[in-house]
C-alpha cells in the first residue's frame, strides 16, 4: 500500500472515530469493513466546504458520509451552519494534528 492510501486510511479511521461511526448527513451508521468503494453504503470523505469553493483537505474541513449520501450533496453547502467548526474553515491552513494511538489530542497552529 502506498504512502498516500495509509494516509487516506488514516484520516478516515479518524473522522469515522470523531464522528462515532455515524454518516454526518443522514445520521445512519457506518461501516470501516465495506470493501467495495463504488457501493453506496460504502465511506466516502466529504467537503464540508467543498474544494470548488475553497475548502481545505485538513481535517477540520473533513468528515466521513455515506458515498450516496455525498453524491446527492454534491456542492450544496446549505447543510454547513457557523457552529460545525470552532474556526473559520480558510483560516487553518497550516496545522498540524498531535495523535496518540487513535485519538487526536491536540491541534498545533
Amino acid at each position: 500500500m502506498s504512502g498516500f492510501m495509509k494516509k487516506k486510511r488514516k484520516k478516515r479511521e479518524i473522522l469515522f472515530q470523531r464522528q462515532k461511526g455515524h454518516c454526518a448527513i443522514c445520521g445512519d451508521e457506518l461501516k470501516l469493513s465495506n470493501s467495495n468503494p463504488l457501493h453506496p453504503n460504502a465511506i466516502s470523505i466529504d467537503h464540508i466546504i467543498p474544494r470548488s469553493l475553497g475548502g481545505s483537505n485538513f481535517l477540520h474541513n473533513l468528515r466521513v458520509v455515506h458515498r450516496r449520501c455525498n453524491i446527492a450533496r454534491g456542492n450544496d453547502i446549505s447543510d454547513v451552519t457557523p457552529d460545525m467548526s470552532p474556526k473559520d474553515y480558510n483560516l487553518i491552513q497550516d496545522c498540524e494534528l498531535i495523535l496518540s494511538g487513535q485519538q487526536i489530542v491536540a491541534i498545533k497552529h
